[in-house]
């Protein structure tokens, strides 16, 4: 469940995500975190991409928020004349959220780790986030190697 709610999470939190790859590496941020920290598995899974960690499956599933009315998309162009999207939840994604919120296990403990990072990184400079993922990327590496290890 954690792999839905946490992006609409971090879209409540923010009130609007400007751009698909702001959302990407704070999605990023946020599992690496709550890796580190033994607080949840959003099981989203990252891969290195063009502009740092990237996930399909987020992607996908932010395409069919977006088709479903979840979450609402508005087109902006950049000053150099580049495709930029924002998202905001819809009246019909807050209920959404607030439904699947009833059915994570501590949903406080995923708005703290969410909290935190977007206190953070949510608001940096769009080089400077990616710099953070990149990092946040290494470390999901690292945790993952040491989960599949057996003793």
């Amino acid at each position: 469940m954690e792999k839905y709610v946490v992006p609409l999470m971090i879209v409540e939190e923010m009130g609007t995500v400007v751009g698909k790859t702001r959302l990407q590496k704070i999605a990023c941020i946020v599992e690496a975190r709550a890796q580190e920290t033994h607080a949840f598995s959003s099981g989203l899974q990252f891969t290195l991409h063009l502009h740092g960690p990237f996930s399909r499956e987020l992607a996908s599933l932010v395409d069919g928020w977006v088709r479903d009315g979840v979450l609402e998309e508005k087109l902006n162009y950049t000053p150099m004349g580049h495709p930029q999207y924002s998202y905001y939840l819809s009246d019909e994604g807050s209920e959404t959220l607030r439904r699947m919120l009833a059915e994570v296990r501590d949903p406080e403990r995923l708005r703290s780790v969410i909290h935190d990072v977007l206190e953070g990184s949510g608001w940096l400079p769009l080089p400077d986030l990616v710099k953070q993922a990149y990092a946040a990327h290494a470390t999901l590496s690292e945790v993952g190697k040491h989960s599949s290890q057996t003793p």
